[in-house]
């Protein structure tokens, strides 16, 4: 804790709210607050600096009481993201690691074929797409 914050704490406690504090140290009430917040958050910090696996800390909070002393504290936390390339590369290994064997297609032997066993495409355009045109004349 700053030697400023320890003043704010100890205003605090002098004057016995936040606003009061903030009023008679001349500063806003939400520069107050959130000073008062940065020093609570430092103090469970020495204590929760893990998270379980897969997650990630998000934060600390602290409660305190009207003197200014901390009631209870806890650790937020929030799921880790999942970046994409791992994702993929973990996706790719599980993948070959399944041990199945990939099926192949037998080449078609010209020599039977017939129109059927051949695919066709056709592409056709849509000419009333083009007549309904805001641009055609």
């Amino acid at each position: 804790m700053t030697p400023r914050q320890q003043a704010y704490v100890d205003a605090w406690k002098k004057h016995g709210s936040q606003r009061a504090a903030a009023k008679a140290l001349g500063v806003n009430d939400r520069t107050f607050t959130r000073a008062i917040a940065r020093a609570a958050k430092k103090l469970p910090e020495l204590h929760a600096k893990k998270a379980p696996p897969g997650y990630r800390l998000r934060g600390v909070s602290t409660l305190l009481d009207s003197a200014g002393e901390p009631v209870q504290t806890w650790v937020k936390t929030a799921t880790d993201p999942i970046d994409p390339e791992t994702a993929v590369w973990a996706l790719r290994d599980a993948i070959a690691g399944a041990n199945v064997p990939a099926r192949t297609s037998r080449p078609m032997s010209t020599s039977h074929a017939t129109p059927r066993d051949s695919l066709t495409v056709m592409p056709i355009g849509d000419p009333a797409l083009s007549a309904s045109s805001p641009w055609a004349p």
